[in-house]
């Protein structure tokens, strides 16, 4: 990950209580750096046996070349290895 965003993660988001802080902080990040794209979606954590666990609403960043940038992952055990499925995608799966 960029070190510009990587610095701004550690001084703006409390990695211990980021729970629920999510589309804010996304979207905060997204104000700093407008190369960023916000998204809405579903987050689907990896269980301990590996498999695709229940799905969390979630917000993230999105970089110009796709790369995912997850201000508050550190809420999920998994480290953001699950599965990130932006909301037009569940859209338009289940239309």
């Amino acid at each position: 990950m960029n070190a510009k965003y990587v610095e701004w993660i550690k001084n703006n988001v409390d990695s211990k209580h980021c729970a629920g802080e999510c589309g804010i902080k996304s979207r905060e990040m997204c104000d700093e750096f407008p190369e960023l794209m916000f998204i809405e979606g579903r987050y689907y954590k990896i269980s301990e046996d590996k498999k695709e666990a229940h799905g969390y609403g979630h917000c993230w960043c999105v970089t110009k070349d796709g790369k995912i940038i997850d201000p508050t992952v550190a809420q999920f055990e998994d480290d953001g290895q699950g599965r990130y499925v932006p909301k037009a995608e569940l859209e338009y799966a289940f239309s």
